[in-house]
């Protein structure tokens, strides 16, 4: 007989699909006529407006106005303003304290002062011995140490007027003449320190032959001599105005006589000469010249009393510039009251000094 399968071979019956639904009975439903319709409708506008519902159902909250629901709410101007808190108690003690300080400290102050006032006035009386403020003695008793101390108080010392003389009051021309020529020896003695306040007696020193730069110093110092003089000649011509003016009015109000205003016209001349004192500025321009050589040359060496250039152009051209003012400086000068500025200038700038060319 066939061997039967086994189990697990066997195949499960299939279900069987479910069985449809039968359909649903719908109930008819009457279809309404047009007066119901009508009736319903008013029923629920009338609803509407009465704002009723049908009965047993909640009537819902009403939402509030969208107007106002979303409009922001005004700010108030009293928010804005933020009130300051009251200050607080610490600070009004602190500021208590601050003020203690300050009145402590200024009667301390006071007190220190006060003490020391009276020290200094207690200290004398205290200790005669100790060193205090003393008046300083009269002068007569410093100028003259060695005569007796009588006690008597000094004599006060004789008023010195410092006022200017009077052009107007009444003069003789003898006196006239001499303040004239006690202000021009004034002016001869302010040129001659003036010229060496600007060093122009150093003008052909070593230093102006040594190099460039020294050379360049002298002229500055050449410049300001000329300064000097010019301002040296403006003031004689000043002093003659002057004193000229106040001889005529001697003259006309003062009562000189003939014989005095001849003396007054034929009186020494006490201004320089002109020759001289072209001169004088003839030998500054061309001791310029010499030392604008120096100045404006790239080298040059200095050997003792001789000078060499590596340029033979600019030796020669130095060679005749200190040729010309040995020719132009002449003797040397001596009146200085009669040529001030000839005989500084000439003394100063004595060519000899200049070095000469190395052969």
């Amino acid at each position: 007989a066939p061997a039967a399968p086994p189990p697990a071979a066997r195949t499960a019956p299939v279900p069987a699909p479910p069985a449809p639904a039968p359909p649903l009975a719908r109930k008819a439903e009457p279809l309404l006529r047009s007066d119901d319709v009508d009736a319903l409708l008013s029923k629920t506008l009338s609803n509407l407006e009465l704002g009723r519902t049908k009965p047993g159902v909640a009537r819902p909250p009403a939402p509030p106005p969208p107007a106002e629901r979303l409009a922001p709410e005004p700010l108030r101007r009293e928010a804005t303003v933020r009130e300051e808190p009251a200050p607080p108690e610490r600070r009004r003690s602190a500021g208590r304290v601050v003020v203690r300080l300050l009145l402590i400290a200024g009667l301390g102050a006071g007190a220190w002062y006060g003490w020391q006032w009276w020290q200094a006035r207690q200290a004398p009386a205290a200790d005669p011995t100790a060193p205090a403020y003393q008046p300083a003695p009269p002068p007569s008793t410093l100028l003259r140490p060695d005569e007796p101390d009588t006690g008597a108080p000094a004599p006060p010392p004789a008023p010195v007027s410092t006022a200017r003389s009077d052009p107007r009051a009444p003069v003789g021309v003898a006196e006239l003449i001499a303040r004239h020529a006690a202000a021009v020896a004034q002016s001869r003695a302010q040129l001659a320190s003036e010229m060496e306040t600007v060093g122009f007696p150093q003008v052909f020193g070593v230093n102006s032959f040594a190099s460039p730069l020294g050379a360049r110093a002298a002229r500055r110092r050449i410049a300001s001599a000329a300064n000097v003089i010019g301002q040296y000649h403006r003031r004689a011509v000043l002093l003659d105005q002057a004193y000229g003016d106040t001889a005529v009015f001697q003259t006309t109000r003062a009562g000189w006589s003939e014989p005095d205003r001849r003396a007054w016209e034929t009186r020494p001349v006490l201004r320089e000469p002109f020759a001289a004192a072209d001169l004088a500025e003839s030998l500054l321009a061309d001791a310029d010249s010499v030392l604008a050589i120096l100045g404006n040359a790239a080298e040059f060496e200095l050997r003792s009393d001789t000078i060499a250039f590596p340029d033979p152009a600019r030796a020669a051209a130095y060679a005749a510039q200190r040729k010309r003012l040995l020719e132009r400086s002449g003797p040397p000068i001596e009146d200085f009251d009669r040529r001030p500025t000839l005989f500084l200038v000439r003394r100063s700038l004595d060519p000899a000094r200049l070095p000469v060319v190395a052969p």
